[in-house]
């Protein structure tokens, strides 16, 4: 097992120069779109996704998101517990179900 500190410091080392932040923006949304277009395929053709593709193309969008955090001044550690508390709040409130962002 990794650590997100320990994941977010070797992910930034593959990070070229190029990589800015309109690019990181674009690659995360490409890859959420790459997943949703695997899972497409394999429900149109009645096939299984198998774990292993699942888990790369995952860890591709976790790539994007260490990288969108680390232009944004903030690690996935810091977005994971500022969401596990609001998901806490929301589930003492009983208002996990719903929409909007401050219920």
């Amino acid at each position: 097992m990794i650590t997100f500190e320990e994941y977010e410091i070797a992910a930034m080392k593959t990070r070229l120069p190029s990589a800015g932040s309109e690019y990181i923006t674009l690659g995360l949304i490409g890859e959420i779109g790459e997943f949703y277009g695997k899972w497409a395929k394999c429900l149109r053709d009645g096939k299984d996704w198998e774990d292993d593709d699942i888990k790369k193309e995952l860890g591709d969008i976790l790539w994007f998101l260490a990288a969108m955090c680390h232009e944004s001044g903030t690690t996935l550690s810091e977005v994971a517990g500022i969401n596990i508390k609001k998901l806490a709040g929301r589930a003492k409130r009983k208002t996990l179900q719903g929409s909007g962002d401050n219920r």
